[in-house]
């Protein structure tokens, strides 16, 4: 009995941690097992990452200039990297580091249009329809990031540049500085997330911060346990 009760707690434990999970959140940090434990697939020459139910490909992944250890680089190489989750079931994404290596700015121009960017683009869902598309580039400033309705704040780490140029810290984006951009309401119930570069960017994305998708099959074969051990008491008995 007393096993039978042990394995009954088991279970409480396991449910109510799969609903807790709900709020919970994720970081992608395409580290590998030695961070988020995700791997690296290559098929037919394109690579995704794939971990936590979640996939992002193409990928490009390389160490420096990341926010530590790996990351994915965009270029204008790398066609479009793409997030969405494996069921391609709606998520949230609240947050990714971003670095600029690109020599150009915002305000440079090129048939009209500025270069040297990278874009971000947001769908209601997997198959459906941009409702944010957002830009980042060097020299762009944090109020312009900010009227886009995101958070911007340098990131003081692995990745970022040790330079002492006051500006690059809380006022415009500098080359070789690593930025954290966060979505906020934005990034909430969304299909998938779109990264693209312009021009001579080559920017590097990590630790994007997701919801959490919890595994409730867990808890279904922790109760199929449970009715295996309850009929072989019935058989003992």
């Amino acid at each position: 009995m007393k096993i039978f009760n042990t394995i009954c707690a088991a279970v409480v434990m396991t449910v109510g941690a799969s609903v807790a999970a709900n709020a919970a959140t994720f970081k992608i940090d395409f580290d590998g097992a030695s961070g988020d434990g995700g791997v690296v697939v290559n098929e037919q020459g394109k690579k995704s990452y794939e971990v936590g139910g979640y996939i992002m490909e193409p990928v490009n992944i390389q160490g420096g200039l990341c926010a530590d250890g790996k990351c994915t680089i965009e270029t204008t190489q790398t066609i479009e990297p793409t997030l969405y989750r494996e069921d391609q079931e709606n998520f949230d994404l609240f947050s990714f580091y971003f670095l600029n290596t690109g020599n150009g700015a915002i305000g440079d121009e090129q048939d009209g249009n500025p270069t040297n960017f990278v874009t971000l683009d947001l769908y209601d869902t997997f198959d459906g329809t941009i409702v944010h598309s957002f830009f980042f580039g060097n020299l762009q400033t944090f109020a312009d990031v900010e009227d886009f309705g995101l958070d911007i704040v340098w990131f003081d780490g692995e990745g970022s540049d040790p330079g002492s140029v006051a500006e690059c810290f809380d006022t415009i984006i500098c080359k070789n500085y690593g930025y954290v951009i966060s979505l906020n309401e934005l990034g909430l119930d969304i299909g998938k997330a779109v990264w693209s570069a312009a021009g001579d960017a080559n920017a590097r994305l990590d630790d994007l911060v997701v919801s959490e998708i919890p595994l409730p099959a867990a808890g279904w074969l922790l109760l199929g346990g449970l009715g295996g051990l309850a009929a072989m008491r019935r058989r003992h008995s």
